[in-house]
């Protein structure tokens, strides 16, 4: 199966209350974890995208070698710098549970850090003759619209995962549209839950700790409580897993094409996902448990292929690193 990838790809780093550091430096974005997770599962993943030619983007593209995504459409432009996201973790919360949120400002001088920037037009020239099983699109601009339009001409499937918005602009009601899969968290629902689909096309509304639920349209919801979770260190990325595990065992199902079928295998399918997300909370970051020592022995109980050999060596990612690296306010200061 080959997924090609449209929207955020970015370095993560992580800070945790009461440290005056930044660490764990990852390649990461939606589109960047839910790539990578699936190419351990034995996917071709290509992303499309258009990162800096700087620490951050060399960083990340040498993380994603090393668990073998395709980086033949990743292109570094010195021009911009690549986009940056901060994971705020704490550990020490009055419920028992650790807290975390994602952001663009800099923990130690509070500068804004660098954002997302589309993929270039003649880079998407360059990947429109690239056939794929699935696009999966996290971001829109007029050119990423269009290239999806013509990629679903073509015969794939697409999944669309947008971020929590206020509102639903025109390119993403058109990309809703051509989406056969449209998946958002609970902070989206007010936008996107009351959106009218074409028929067949399936909705998955993540709900946090109380599982999620999901429909193929015109049918109603069908509720589905998660997996169960041995321990829980950081919940960061959790909707990365589910999404990459879904898709794997769903596309094993590559007969399930009318909605009374879809809906079978989708309940399979999301169950899978969610094993995995579940999976995933014991470790610190978005894909931390791929890091762990252990990842092999893990990796084979849960379905997930060995990491590259070849690349593994170089990666030691949870590492101090200069805040200087990544942020322009702290070059300046």
């Amino acid at each position: 199966m080959r997924i090609l990838g449209l929207g955020l790809l970015s370095l993560d780093v992580l800070y945790e209350r009461g440290e005056e550091k930044v660490r764990f430096p990852t390649a990461g974005g939606t589109m960047g974890n839910v790539l990578t997770i699936l190419s351990t599962l034995g996917w071709t993943a290509t992303p499309i995208a258009t990162i800096g030619d700087d620490y951050a983007g060399r960083s990340v593209s040498k993380d994603l070698q090393s668990f073998g995504v395709k980086n033949e459409y990743i292109e570094l432009d010195p021009a911009i710098e690549t986009p940056i996201w901060v994971e705020y973790l704490d550990r020490q919360v009055t419920d028992g549970r650790p807290s975390h949120f994602y952001s663009r400002t800099c923990p130690l001088c509070r500068a804004r850090l660098p954002s997302f920037t589309p993929p270039s037009t003649q880079l998407l020239n360059r990947a429109a003759h690239t056939s794929a099983d699935v696009i999966f699109a996290d971001r829109v601009s007029v050119d990423i619209v269009k290239w999806t339009a013509e990629a679903k001409r073509s015969g794939a499937t697409i999944m669309y995962e947008p971020g929590a918005v206020p509102v639903i602009n025109d390119l993403m009601q058109t990309m809703i549209s051509l989406a056969d899969i449209l998946k958002y968290a609970d902070d989206s629902f007010d936008t996107f839950g009351n959106v009218i689909l074409p028929n067949g096309t399936i909705a998955i509304h993540t709900r946090g700790a109380a599982g999620l639920r999901f429909r193929v349209a015109p049918h109603n919801w069908i509720s589905q409580i998660p997996a169960p979770v041995e321990k829980v260190v950081d919940v960061a990325g959790c909707g990365d897993w589910l999404t990459a595990g879904a898709l794997h065992a769903l596309f094993a199902q590559r007969k399930a094409r009318s909605p009374s079928e879809r809906m079978r295998y989708l309940d399979e399918a999301l169950r899978r996902g969610q094993i995995l997300a579940a999976w995933n909370c014991a470790y610190v970051g978005a894909r931390g448990g791929m890091y762990h020592r252990d990842f092999d022995v893990i990796a084979g109980t849960r379905g997930v292929a060995n990491r590259d050999d070849a690349n593994r060596a170089h990666r030691q990612v949870d590492i101090d690193i200069e805040s200087r690296s990544i942020c322009s306010g702290c070059r300046i200061s």
